[in-house]
């Protein structure tokens, strides 16, 4: 076993050079396509709420502002459907934020009105149309 693992030295040091600069680059670990189901699996299992927002939510716009109702409602519906006990309002908005901790719980005026929501994230339209009713 040695001697076979004193060859492959130079691989595996190539490999992890390479690797390292990837992650200078793009200053993130590459997610292997071949580990994403056990990944959704065990995110399923352990944080619902990260679950339902890969399936969900979009968080590539930074000015995007969402109504906390909308989010809370996606949450009651994608929970139900999944089998997950819902959260309280005051809760989900804890859980969400130690979830996602570059959301931004905010106020934006509506009119006369002010809305509570949380900026950097934008619900989907395929989720928008199948768990909220609203048209793609």
């Amino acid at each position: 076993l040695k001697e076979r693992l004193v060859n492959e030295i130079p691989g595996i040091t190539n490999w992890a050079v390479e690797g390292l600069r990837d992650l200078i680059k793009t200053n993130k670990f590459l997610k292997p396509k071949a580990s994403e189901a056990a990944r959704k699996e065990l995110q399923l299992m352990t944080s619902p709420i990260a679950a339902m927002a890969d399936q969900c939510l979009c968080f590539d716009d930074i000015e995007a502002f969402t109504p906390t109702i909308q989010l809370f409602d996606l949450h009651r519906e994608w929970f139900k459907e999944s089998g997950f006990n819902l959260y309280s309002l005051p809760w989900f908005g804890r859980i969400l934020i130690t979830a996602f901790p570059d959301l931004i719980k905010c106020r934006k005026a509506y009119g006369d009105k002010q809305v509570v929501g949380y900026k950097r994230v934008s619900i989907l339209p395929d989720a928008m149309s199948r768990y909220m009713g609203a048209p793609e």
